[in-house]
C-alpha cells in the first residue's frame, strides 16, 4: 500500500503530496477539485502521519461546532484513543478544506492483510478502528467522518477518490456502526462498490416524543411494558429509598467504574465469558476517558441503589444533549421479587436525564429486549466494507469470504430497508419494535 510521510501544512501539504505520488494522482487531483467546484468552494484533500496528538485540538473542536457528530466523533473520545493505542499502531489523518476551514476529518488506521486474504488486496482501511479485536473492544457506533453539515457527500467522494487513487492494492474499507451509509453511496467512485455487512436497529428515547405526548414516559410504553416497570420499582422500592447518583468529580467516577467493572465482569463470568473488561486495553482507555472527560460532563458515571444496597452503576457518554447508555454492572443478588436491576436502572436514568432537558436517550445498537420494550424510536446502524469493484474481489467476497451465504447487500438497498423498518418501529404500538453498546446488561 501507498506510504508517505508527514510535511506541512494546508495547501502546501497538498500539493507536495501529490508531486510525490505520481501523474495519476495529480490526474485524480485535477478531477477532484474539478468535480467538487460544482458543489462549492474548491476542495484540497490531505492523508498524513499524526505527529502531535493535541495539535489537531484547535481544528477538530472548530470543526465539532459545524458538523452533527455523535461522541465517539467528539475530540473527547478520539484524543483519549489518540492517546492510548500501542505505539504500533499509526493512524493516517484524513483532511478536506476549502477557503472556509476544515470540511471534514477522519481516521485511518491500514492492516497488511496475510494468507489467502491478501490474494484480494495487500492492505485493508479502518475508519477509527485498527482491526485488532482486543483494541477495538470498546465498540464505537455513529462513527465515520466528522463532517461539516451538509458537506457530507462531497466529503465522502473525497476520501474514496484519494483512498481509490493511493491504494491502488487495497483490499476493504471498513466503517462500523455508521448512520452514514446512504452519503458513501451518493459517493461511490468509479471502481468502489460498498456493501452493508451487518444492520442493527439503534433504539433511543425521543424525549421531545415523549412531551408532545404529556411528557409521562411510562405513558408513551405499552401497557404490559409500563406494569413491569412500575412492579419492578415498587419492588426495589421495599429494600430502601430509591436513589440514583452521578459521580461528581474524576475520583469519584473512577471508583465507581470500577464498581461497575467487578459487577460487569461477575455477570458475565457466571455465562462462561470474559466481558469487556477482560481486554486490558478496554479498561485503560476508559479509566484515561473518565478522568478527562467526567469534569466536561462528557462521561458520566451513575450510581444506583436501593436504601444501604447498591444496584448498580450506569455508563454514559453525554454529547450536544443527547444521552448514549454505553456500559454497566449490576448486583443479581439481591432479594427482590422482580429481580431486574437493568430495568430500574434505566427507567431512573431516562427520568433523571428527562428532567434535565436532555434530547434523547440512547440504548445504541443491538436486539436485546428491553431496548424494544423501552425505546420510542430506532435508526438502522450499518458496518459497511468498501472494496474494489473487480473480478478478484468480487471471487474474494463469494468464495474465501462468503461462499455459503452469498455476497453481502449493497448498502444503498439495506439503509433503505432500515429506514423503513425504522418507520414501522415509530408507528407502531408505544413500547413495541426492534431495539449493544460495549459492555451492556439488563
Amino acid at each position: 500500500c501507498w506510504r508517505t510521510q508527514s510535511i506541512g501544512g494546508g495547501r502546501d501539504r497538498f500539493e507536495e503530496e501529490h508531486s510525490m505520488t505520481g501523474d495519476g494522482t495529480r490526474a485524480f487531483a485535477a478531477a477532484s477539485e474539478v468535480e467538487l467546484m460544482r458543489g462549492g468552494l474548491p476542495l484540497q484533500v490531505a492523508l498524513e502521519r499524526i505527529d502531535v496528538v493535541d495539535a489537531l485540538a484547535h481544528d477538530w473542536h472548530r470543526l465539532e461546532l459545524v458538523a452533527d457528530g455523535g461522541p465517539f466523533l467528539s475530540w473527547h473520545w478520539v484524543s483519549a484513543w489518540l492517546r492510548m493505542l500501542p505505539s504500533q499502531v499509526q493512524p493516517w489523518l484524513f483532511s478536506a478544506r476549502d477557503a472556509g476551514g476544515v470540511v471534514a476529518f477522519g481516521l485511518l488506521v491500514e492492516v497488511a492483510e496475510t494468507g489467502v486474504k491478501r490474494m484480494f488486496g495487500n492492505c485493508s482501511l479502518h475508519l477509527q478502528e485498527t482491526g485488532d479485536p482486543e483494541l477495538d473492544e470498546i465498540t464505537i457506533e455513529y462513527a465515520g467522518l466528522l463532517v461539516r453539515s451538509g458537506q457530507e457527500t462531497r466529503a465522502y467522494a473525497a476520501l474514496l477518490e484519494l483512498v481509490n487513487a493511493r491504494f491502488p492494492s487495497l483490499r476493504a474499507l471498513h466503517a462500523s456502526g455508521s448512520i452514514h451509509g446512504h452519503w458513501i453511496s451518493e459517493a461511490l467512485p468509479d471502481g468502489l462498490s460498498a456493501y452493508d455487512l451487518h444492520a442493527d436497529m439503534s433504539c433511543y428515547v425521543d424525549f421531545d416524543h415523549v412531551q408532545a405526548l404529556g411528557g409521562d414516559y411510562l405513558k408513551v410504553l405499552s401497557k404490559s411494558t409500563r406494569a413491569g416497570l412500575r412492579r419492578t420499582e415498587r419492588a426495589y422500592a421495599e429494600l430502601g429509598a430509591l436513589e440514583i447518583e452521578v459521580a461528581v468529580d474524576p475520583g469519584q467516577a473512577l471508583q465507581w467504574l470500577d464498581g461497575l467493572r467487578e459487577l460487569h465482569t461477575r455477570y458475565w463470568q457466571a455465562k462462561g465469558e470474559g466481558g469487556s473488561f477482560a481486554s486490558p486495553f478496554f479498561g485503560d482507555f476508559h479509566r484515561e476517558l473518565v478522568c478527562e472527560g467526567t469534569a466536561a460532563g462528557f462521561t458520566q458515571l451513575m450510581r444506583i441503589t436501593a436504601g444501604e444496597h447498591i444496584v448498580g452503576y450506569l455508563y454514559h457518554l453525554v454529547w450536544n444533549h443527547h444521552v448514549y447508555f454505553y456500559s454497566s454492572g449490576f448486583d443479581y443478588g439481591l432479594a427482590v421479587a422482580e429481580n431486574r436491576p437493568g430495568y430500574l436502572a434505566q427507567l431512573l436514568a431516562i427520568r433523571h436525564y428527562a428532567a434535565l432537558g436532555m434530547h434523547a436517550y440512547d440504548f445504541m445498537a443491538g436486539e436485546s429486549r428491553y431496548k424494544r420494550m423501552m425505546s420510542t424510536h430506532a435508526r438502522p446502524m450499518h458496518n459497511i466494507r468498501i472494496s474494489p469493484a473487480s473480478w478478484r474481489l468480487a471471487l474474494g467476497r463469494q468464495g474465501g469470504e462468503g461462499a455459503r451465504r452469498g455476497p453481502p447487500p449493497p448498502v444503498l438497498a439495506v439503509v433503505d430497508q432500515g429506514r423503513a423498518k425504522a418507520l414501522r418501529h415509530a408507528d407502531a404500538k408505544p413500547g413495541r419494535g426492534p431495539s449493544a453498546g460495549s459492555g451492556q446488561q439488563v
